[in-house]
Parts: structure tokens; C-alpha cells; sequence
């Protein structure tokens, strides 16, 4: 392999590595910005910090099923999906809650009906159909 081949593999390799850590930093920027603007109405603050550590926590949990070898416990790895599934759902709900409160009545009623189907159709995939997982 030549030199510069190797320096190319290497570059690409560190971008890879930092994505992650700009992804949350991107996050937690997004997120104190909202906050700030945020800050005189408790309940927008209250959901921005609720979106944030919801988040954080979604991805720790998604990260450490990732690295879970194979001969690691069936336990643990149900325990992991079920975290992960809770996690989303819930902030499927915060999100749907959020905007059906600026929506009429019958798009309100879509935007809930799309909710339960995400978190129906994320338990269906993680814990009925388990050829994936």
C-alpha cells in the first residue's frame, strides 16, 4: 500500500471517529440555544431538557447494545432493546404531544394515529419479529 493510500485511510478513519462527538456537539449547542430562548416559558424549557437527556440516553443505550459481543447474555441484550424502544417511544410521544397542541383536531388526530404506529411498529420489529435482533 502506498504512503499516500495510507495517509488517506488514516484521514478518513479519524473523520469517522469524530462524528459522534460533532453529532453531540451539535446537540447539546442546539439544545442550549433552545433553552436559552426557552428560558422565560418553564414548560418549552422543561421539553428541551426532557428532548436532551432523552436523546443522550437513546444513544448511550443504542451504543452499548452495538457492543455487545455475541456471547453476551440474552438477558442483557432484551433489557437493552427494551430500554431503547422506551426511549424513543417516549420521545415519539413528547414530540407528537408538542405538535398536536399547534395542530386542528383532526391533523392532531394523524399526528397521535403516526405515533402509535412508530411505537407499534418498533416493538413489532424489535421484539415479535426477531430474525434481526
Amino acid at each position: 500500500m502506498k504512503l499516500n493510500d495510507q495517509l488517506a485511510a488514516v484521514r478518513l478513519t479519524l473523520i469517522a471517529n469524530s462524528l459522534p462527538l460533532t453529532g453531540f456537539l451539535f446537540l447539546a449547542i442546539s439544545a442550549a440555544s433552545s433553552a436559552y430562548r426557552s428560558r422565560d416559558d418553564p414548560s418549552a424549557l422543561l421539553f428541551v431538557a426532557f428532548a436532551y437527556t432523552d436523546v443522550v440516553a437513546l444513544f448511550l443505550c443504542m451504543n452499548r447494545f452495538e457492543k455487545l459481543g455475541e456471547d453476551a447474555p440474552a438477558e442483557r441484550r432484551e433489557w437493552l432493546k427494551a430500554a431503547v424502544w422506551l426511549l424513543a417511544t417516549v420521545l415519539s410521544l413528547a414530540f407528537a404531544w408538542r405538535v398536536a397542541q399547534v395542530m386542528p383536531p383532526l391533523l392532531a388526530a394523524v399526528v397521535w394515529g403516526m405515533t402509535g404506529s412508530v411505537a407499534v411498529g418498533g416493538f413489532y420489529g424489535l421484539f415479535i419479529y426477531s430474525d434481526v435482533c
